[in-house]
């Protein structure tokens, strides 16, 4: 297991960081291990259309998937198959979310460990608990259901569009809904400090995600696993469990 680390880069502190209402979650490769499921769902989802239309399609590896984890969905799936046409893409996101389904109701998908302690001990300790992601309306939605992310929070967004929206739009929906005056951001890519740093909040970088370190520098903290967010939020570990 590696060494619990906290690395404060900005002007922010732990305790400031605990005065936030509301604790915005990123979920691929924040709270959502997504590797257990998606690489396998989406690399089945190629060889099928591949398959069911005749033409020959290049799969991705799983580190290319990985790599891919967070981008905004019109983006997602550029690269990660080719011959690419957006007729193809919208295939093989079928059957990629089809699989996906499957994966997750067999029990195959996990959250990252600690991830639901965390979020039951902030809703017990009064914090509003959101989360936004790049992902489509159908995959938010799937991963709320699978993981039972609505017994932590109520607001969960997409930046689906038509027009696709950036995750600052996204915050500002969530902190319009909550009717919240702050916030604190936690997400393993850059778009997720970006959209933290747009309205003046702090942000929480997940190393132990799928972003690179090098996006995640202007992180006013950054943690290297999940069960150190416990004290960057300010919250009782085992506060999460129910005696």
């Amino acid at each position: 297991m590696a060494t619990a680390r906290v690395t404060a880069t900005g002007a922010g502190s732990p305790r400031r960081v605990r005065d936030h209402p509301l604790v915005i979650f990123d979920l691929d490769g924040t709270l959502v291990d997504t590797a257990t499921y998606a690489a396998e769902a989406v690399c089945r989802a190629v060889h099928e259309v591949s398959a069911a239309t005749g033409e020959p399609l290049t799969a991705p590896g799983p580190a290319e998937v990985r790599a891919h984890f967070g981008m905004p969905a019109e983006h997602y799936y550029r690269g990660l198959f080719s011959p690419w046409s957006a007729e193809r893409e919208a295939l093989v996101h079928e059957r990629a979310m089809a699989w996906q389904h499957r994966l997750l109701e067999d029990g195959t998908g996990r959250l990252f460990p600690r991830a639901d302690e965390l979020l039951g001990a902030l809703t017990r300790s009064g914090r509003e608990v959101a989360f936004f992601t790049h992902g489509s309306r159908a995959y938010l939605e799937l991963l709320a259901k699978a993981f039972g992310l609505g017994a932590h929070g109520r607001h969960r967004v997409s930046s689906e569009g038509p027009p696709q929206r950036s995750k600052a739009e996204l915050v500002a929906e969530l902190l319009d809904r909550t009717a919240l005056p702050s916030a604190v951001v936690v997400g393993d890519r850059l778009a997720d400090l970006e959209a933290a740093h747009a309205h003046g909040l702090p942000a929480i970088g997940c190393l132990y995600g799928y972003g690179s370190p090098g996006e995640l520098e202007t992180a006013e903290h950054r943690v290297g696993a999940l069960g150190e967010l416990f004290a960057v939020l300010g919250v009782e570990e085992g506060a999460g469990v129910a005696a």
